[in-house]
C-alpha cells in the first residue's frame, strides 16, 4: 500500500513539475516575443516612397530658397557617400528628375557635374 501511495505521489509530483516547466517555458517564450515586437518596433525605420522628379523639384526649390534667405556665402550638397560638392551657383533638374545639373565655381572658373538625385543627403548653406 505504501507503495501505491509513494508511487502515485511520485506521478503527480512528475506531471505537476512537467506542467510547471511548461507553463514557465510559455511565459518566458511569450515575453521574449513582446520584448521583440518591442524592439522591432523601436528600431524600425520609416520609409518613405517619393519619384525622382519630386524629389529632385524639392532639392532644386531647397536651393532657391537658401539662395534667397541666407546670408550664406556659398550653398554645398553632402552626398550619401560623405562628399561634398561645394560652391554651388546653380542647379538644374533633369526632365525625368533623377539627375540634376549642378553649376559650381573653382578656382579655374566654372565646372558642370551630373549628379543622381538619390546620391544627395542633404543641401547646406555654409558661412
Amino acid at each position: 500500500m505504501q507503495n501505491k501511495i509513494n508511487g502515485l505521489l511520485i506521478k503527480r509530483s512528475f506531471f505537476l513539475i512537467a506542467t510547471l516547466l511548461l507553463s514557465t517555458s510559455l511565459y518566458a517564450k511569450k515575453e521574449v516575443h513582446h520584448a521583440r515586437a518591442a524592439d522591432s518596433k523601436k528600431n524600425a525605420v520609416e520609409t518613405i516612397l517619393v519619384p525622382a522628379a519630386a524629389r529632385s523639384k524639392d532639392i532644386v526649390e531647397a536651393f532657391q530658397f537658401f539662395k534667397k534667405v541666407s546670408k550664406a556665402s556659398q550653398i554645398d550638397l553632402k552626398l550619401t557617400n560623405g562628399a561634398y560638392v561645394e560652391n554651388i551657383i546653380q542647379m538644374t533638374p533633369m526632365e525625368n528628375g533623377t539627375i540634376i545639373i549642378i553649376q559650381k565655381s573653382t578656382v579655374k572658373g566654372e565646372r558642370y557635374e551630373a549628379i543622381n538625385v538619390e546620391d544627395i543627403e542633404a543641401i547646406e548653406p555654409t558661412r
